[in-house]
């Protein structure tokens, strides 16, 4: 391989992946095809592999062609295996680098050293779905981590929930086949809203704990990097003096741990006991009970909304009974709630709650909770003619605190306003607001402006994201819109009108067509908050 192929190789290679150690390792396992002939399966080299030999120019395809018959029958057989659970998952390359020692756990240099850039490998994975299944489902967020040592791989696998629906591995392939989908349908994908599931769940005690996680905003997280990861696995570390320490590994996002809202969801389509306390291990009523005591108002509802939805897709009212009995054990008005939705009586209160709360649960009370615009996406809406100033200052702000402001317009290209032209990521009819944490319509002027304006994706994407409760802002002309035409019952006259930047529900309203610090800063105040 001549110096310049080498380098070539080396540039792609770290292009794709960053440049790290782990990809310039694997650049010695990188053949260059360049140059080689195409070859049959057998490897034989072959002139053509578009055109079949034909008797005359229109005649049969010919048996002896045994490169078709070879092409054809290998495509017949093909079957890229797929796994049975995490199927479905993202991956990426990068670099662990250590900022706080820990002799007195471990002397394993990759824990202690902090010069060393160790690279890594991860990936996460939803659990039930197939590998075509939607990113967003409710359902458990897996991943595993490799770390390429200089002594060695080592791995850690997680999930963002740290308590499973089962105590004995026995039972996994039980309960993967109980929410898989239904046999005769293939219905539903990477979901437990049917019969196989509930039925599974009402009738399998030690799964009430995990209930309560994967019907909370936990299970359909912001993204990857706005959830918790818990270790599957306790390691012993064994430091320079052979003392041991069992330990266990937890992830904290810097972001701050967030979720989606179940409709933006759908839309955007163990721990072992000590012997001291061996006791509890069957007792399945207490930890469900902490778990839904330490929820909010807000979470709480929307733990009601998922039970009432998964159960509305189960057909057996026999399963509707036991599941109810189940809630009613956990918490009395959460039962109470769930039967109502789904028509079913109330149950008499058969289990006291014990009241104890944990300040680590609640996503919006949670103890150390991060809320930050950083990562953040902001959709700015523009039509034609739109006022450069604030929109100009606007993207500046984003920029300078991390966040992804990303242009929508009428097509694909650029939009133009006077000698200002901005390129569009989106279109208004190939994005939704479930794509961005907050949306901006700029106001502007003329008759290709005002046209615009009446377009019933732009005024549905700023209505969907009012229901979901994001950060909305508008500026110029668009104000008048937006309470006249968007809100008009949930925006008050007065928003309307010159003065200094006004902020009503979630809305951040510039009467004027100039630049605004305080603009932007208001908006991303309200866009690090998660939900307004």
């Amino acid at each position: 391989m001549t110096s310049t192929t080498e380098k070539v190789l080396q540039t792609a290679v770290d292009y794709a992946t960053g440049g790290s150690a782990k990809a310039r390792q694997l650049a010695n396992y990188t053949i260059d095809v360049k140059g080689c002939p195409l070859t049959s399966y057998f490897g034989v080299p072959q002139a053509d592999t578009d055109t079949s030999l034909k008797a005359g120019s229109r005649g049969p395809t010919l048996l002896e062609d045994y490169h078709n018959r070879e092409k054809i029958s290998h495509f017949d057989h093909e079957r890229i295996p797929e796994r049975v659970v995490h199927a479905r998952g993202a991956a990426a390359h990068g670099e662990f680098v250590l900022h706080t020692p820990i002799p007195e756990l471990t002397h394993a240099a990759v824990l202690n050293d902090t010069s060393r850039r160790t690279p890594v490998f991860l990936r996460f994975s939803t659990v039930a779905g197939s590998r075509g299944s939607a990113d967003t489902v409710r359902d458990v967020r897996g991943f595993a981590v490799r770390f390429y040592t200089e002594e060695g791989n080592w791995d850690l696998v997680g999930n963002n929930i740290p308590v499973f629906f089962i105590q004995d591995a026995i039972k996994f392939p039980d309960i993967i086949h109980a929410v898989n989908p239904e046999p005769h349908n293939e219905i539903p994908q990477a979901q437990t809203a049917h019969d196989n599931a509930w039925d599974f769940f009402s009738l399998t005690p030690e799964t009430s704990h995990m209930l309560m996680w994967i019907m909370s905003d936990r299970a359909i997280p912001r993204s990857f990097a706005m959830m918790n990861g818990f270790g599957v696995h306790s390691f012993i570390l064994v430091n320079a003096e052979g003392r041991r320490h069992f330990v266990k590994f937890h992830w904290k996002p810097r972001l701050g741990v967030h979720s989606l809202v179940w409709d933006e969801a759908l839309k955007l389509s163990v721990g072992r006991p000590s012997a001291r306390g061996g006791g509890k291990f069957s007792e399945y009523i207490s930890q469900a009970q902490l778990f839904y005591n330490s929820m909010s108002d807000v979470e709480r509802e929307h733990i009601t909304s998922a039970f009432s939805f998964e159960l509305g897709k189960v057909d057996d009212t026999g399963i509707h009974e036991r599941i109810i009995t189940r809630l009613d054990e956990i918490d009395h008005s959460l039962a109470a709630r769930v039967a109502k939705n789904i028509g079913q009586p109330v149950r008499r209160n058969t289990c006291k709650n014990h009241g104890m709360r944990s300040a680590f649960l609640s996503q919006v009370d949670i103890k150390e909770q991060t809320f930050t615009a950083k990562g953040r996406k902001v959709g700015i809406f523009l039509q034609d003619g739109f006022d450069t100033a604030p929109v100009l200052a606007l993207q500046s702000a984003l920029k300078s605190e991390g966040v992804m402001a990303m242009i929508v317009g009428p097509r694909k290209g650029s939009v133009q306003s006077g000698s200002t032209s901005l390129s569009t990521q989106f279109t208004f009819e190939t994005c939704r607001s479930t794509h961005f944490d907050a949306t901006y319509v700029a106001g502007g002027s003329g008759e290709n402006y005002s046209k615009g304006l009446n377009t019933g994706r732009l005024i549905h994407a700023v209505r969907e994201a009012y229901m979901h409760q994001k950060p909305i802002a508008v500026s110029g002309s668009a104000v008048e819109w937006l309470q006249r035409v968007v809100l008009p019952s949930e925006v008050s006259p007065a928003m309307v009108g010159e003065g200094n930047v006004k902020v009503e529900n979630g809305v951040v309203f510039l009467a004027g067509t100039g630049e605004s610090a305080e603009f932007g800063k208001t908006l991303l105040a309200l866009v690090a908050k998660h939900r307004v």
